[in-house]
């Protein structure tokens, strides 16, 4: 990660609008949301690619992705293609697996580490509208490929007291790949996930993201805590497959309508 700031103006493609999905705080719903909203764009018409950076393979796995499949992210890592699957009409994927997991002491060494996902996603980008990548729960290498290769940032975060521990950081280095590697990094915004209604913990939270400076827009949309998720999870659906007319569903449409709309606004959208 020392390289951070000397890899200077690397384009990023226009063709493709990408996305990483990204919190170094873990349990904060990445997987599912990146599923979720990545199937509604899908289901809006846009071509849509999924990519697993995150050793874990939960979005793999929820996409019904086999734990034995073959060509997964790890390829990319060592220069070659790894294999697409297609998980839906209009929505596929590039799966990690727990192979992957040591994939950062391979690259420690080798020149560029930054770009492999740059590398890939500059492969594929005529291929696809949209690009959401499920970043993995951390600051490291990995990370930094990811947003090395997008222009915008989603943050899926808790209403919780916990919420922004590390958040600062997280902001420091976005800015930090923002002044050097890749200028074109914006943030999205963010989201409150998980959101349990008749509290006023989401209220605190945000008094103290301004009490300690954090300044970070926030999408209108809150995802509720809904047992529908984990019974989609259960059986390798999103939420639109498993209950599409339900309030979960409902929150995610919201939330990914306000994501069009403001890709559309940023003139990100073609269609």
């Amino acid at each position: 990660m020392g390289n951070i700031g000397n890899i200077i103006n690397y384009k990023i493609i226009s063709y493709m609008v990408t996305i990483s999905v990204m919190n170094q705080k873990g349990g904060v719903g990445k997987s599912t949301s990146t599923r979720n909203i990545a199937t509604y764009f899908s289901m809006q018409g846009y071509k849509t690619l999924m990519i697993d950076i995150d050793a874990q393979a939960n979005l793999s796995q929820i996409s019904n992705i086999p734990d034995n499949v073959e060509n997964t992210i790890v390829r990319a890592f060592k220069g070659l293609m790894p294999s697409i699957y297609n998980v839906s009409d209009n929505l596929f994927i590039i799966p990690s697996s727990l192979s992957f997991a040591g994939i950062e002491n391979e690259i420690k060494d080798v020149e560029d580490q930054e770009i492999f996902i740059y590398n890939l996603v500059t492969k594929v980008s005529k291929d696809y509208d949209v690009c959401f990548i499920d970043c993995p729960p951390a600051i490291n290498i990995i990370t930094i490929n990811a947003l090395a290769a997008s222009q915008w940032i989603l943050i899926p975060m808790e209403a919780s007291k916990l919420a922004f521990n590390g958040l600062e950081m997280m902001l420091k280095v976005i800015s930090m790949v923002r002044g050097g590697l890749n200028p074109d990094l914006s943030i999205l915004g963010a989201f409150f996930n998980k959101f349990k209604e008749k509290t006023v913990v989401a209220r605190d939270v945000l008094a103290q993201m301004k009490e300690k400076g954090i300044d970070l827009a926030l999408f209108n949309t809150r995802i509720r805590q809904f047992e529908d998720f984990k019974k989609a999870e259960m059986i390798n659906q999103s939420i639109f497959e498993y209950a599409g007319s339900s309030l979960s569903a409902a929150d995610f449409k919201n939330l990914s309508n306000e994501i069009i709309a403001k890709l559309k606004e940023n003139n990100s959208l073609k269609k």
